[in-house]
């Protein structure tokens, strides 16, 4: 399915001569699969790949250092956005012969510490730095050389000071918020909202500061650019704001179906948009 997209601005990265190298699909077939198995780091990444039987068959067998790894991601990282992830989406979904026409929404609570993406992009930065300083160190004449390194410990270091502020600062920003857990603890933490299909698919996520419906607009922008607009919305009571929106989903959406906060004597509102505020809905 990886090796569908269109990997062309990827293959531009890479120079001639010498050794043969992995097709990008590959590795980010491999990166991707050991952050759902919870790997943070490259030298794991680099022990799945050599190890994991299902890593073989997802991959076509490569066993890719950490180093190589680690350079991808570097070499890669503006075009691993937003916009290649939805093209990613977009081929789950013509695999798995489903659409965005009926989504559902929700949210949930996850503690800080569990982003294992921007883990592994500290480790690659780390890494090109102290690469890029053995070269320089080992041809000291070499200007070129020199810059390269230099550039490479800015970069590692944007990185460190970043990570650093964000252990002073969690609790003050937007995507860490100090709040309770669902074990009741309180923690560092975000509130992503997801939106997925019947077929479980996900098509639509954002990680608000400490509201659930927060920008909840730009998840239905989200779903529209991936695979059209929505004609079903179903969402919990935590969307609900007790009075009727006119704006709602009106012209965007077929209905909503969402149940009438604590009131356990209210129907649901059937209207295009009733009961959801205008905070949720801003387009």
């Amino acid at each position: 399915m990886l090796r569908s997209l269109e990997w062309g601005g990827f293959e531009a990265r890479y120079r001639g001569g010498g050794r043969r190298p992995y097709h990008p699909a590959a590795l980010l077939g491999l990166i991707l699969f050991g952050i759902m198995e919870g790997k943070s780091s490259l030298r794991q990444l680099e022990t799945m790949a050599r190890k994991d039987v299902r890593s073989w068959w997802l991959t076509g067998g490569i066993t890719p250092d950490h180093s190589v790894i680690g350079r991808f991601l570097n070499d890669h990282a503006e075009r691993l956005s937003e916009e290649f992830f939805e093209s990613l989406t977009r081929e789950v979904l013509k695999v798995t012969r489903s659409s965005t026409q009926s989504l559902a929404g929700d949210g949930t609570v996850v503690q800080a510490a569990a982003s294992r993406y921007r883990g592994v992009k500290q480790e690659a930065a780390e890494e090109a730095a102290k690469e890029s300083r053995g070269r320089a160190e080992a041809d000291p004449e070499d200007e070129k050389l020199g810059r390269q390194a230099e550039q490479a410990e800015g970069v590692a270091q944007a990185v460190r000071e970043r990570v650093a502020r964000r252990k002073r600062q969690r609790s003050s920003e937007p995507e860490a918020v100090f709040q309770p857990l669902k074990d009741k603890s309180m923690a560092p933490s975000y509130k992503p909202t997801l939106l997925d299909n019947p077929e479980r698919i996900i098509v639509g996520q954002q990680v608000p500061a400490s509201s659930e419906t927060r920008g909840f607009g730009a998840l239905l922008r989200q779903a529209k650019r991936i695979n059209g607009g929505v004609k079903q919305l179903l969402l919990d009571a935590g969307f609900f704001c007790g009075e009727s929106n006119g704006n709602g989903l009106r012209g965007r959406s077929g209905g909503s179906a969402v149940p009438g906060g604590n009131d356990s004597g209210r129907e649901w509102e059937k209207e295009l948009g009733q009961g959801l505020c205008q905070e949720c809905l801003s387009l």
